[in-house]
């Protein structure tokens, strides 16, 4: 079975973009949460982000097994880029370490960046459905996602680091490590 690292941040620092950086370096078979729980949904593309609004538990169930239907086995290393705190209905909810688990992520990237780089990113991004928020909850949720990170590892006993945009460096030896 192939190692399962994840890439998470809050909607809007940059996951997608920089799990597309670390392809130049390395080979992976790269997923997103909120695909892999659409298609299992048999949700439109265009309902994506609505998901969040969804109950949390049956989108985490619809995660797991969209992640077993389209995980390659061939592949060594899977990336995928998701989160551990969800913003639904104006409030940010942490997911439970048991949805990693059954998910078998073996270690976590937490992508940060600067707050209004996140915004600019967000308002810039006219293919996302976002809600709009001021720079300070960007860094509550930020701060809120990297202490929930930390937990989820520590609960698996699994490696995390927190990398910034331009990481990509020490993302891949955490990655090459992480894969033995």
């Amino acid at each position: 079975m192939p190692s399962l690292a994840m890439v998470v941040g809050i909607s809007g620092v940059g996951k997608t973009t920089f799990v597309h950086r670390l392809r130049a370096k390395l080979d992976f078979q790269h997923l997103t949460a909120g695909s892999l729980i659409a298609a299992s949904k048999a949700a439109a593309a265009s309902e994506r982000d609505g998901l969040r609004l969804a109950d949390l538990d049956e989108n985490q169930i619809h995660l797991i097994k969209g992640l077993s239907l389209a995980r390659d086995p061939k592949a060594s290393l899977v990336l995928l880029d998701g989160h551990v705190v969800i913003h639904t209905n104006n409030r940010l909810e942490e997911l439970s370490f048991q949805v990693f688990e059954k998910l078998g992520v073996q270690g976590f990237l937490h992508l940060i960046g600067e707050p209004g780089q996140i915004a600019a990113n967000r308002r810039n991004d006219v293919s996302r459905q976002r809600p709009a928020l001021s720079l300070e909850e960007l860094s509550a949720h930020q701060e809120l996602s990297l202490k929930a990170t930390e937990r989820v590892a520590h609960s698996l006993a699994v490696p995390w680091k927190a990398v910034t945009y331009e990481d990509t460096d020490p993302a891949e030896r955490f990655l090459v490590e992480l894969i033995g």
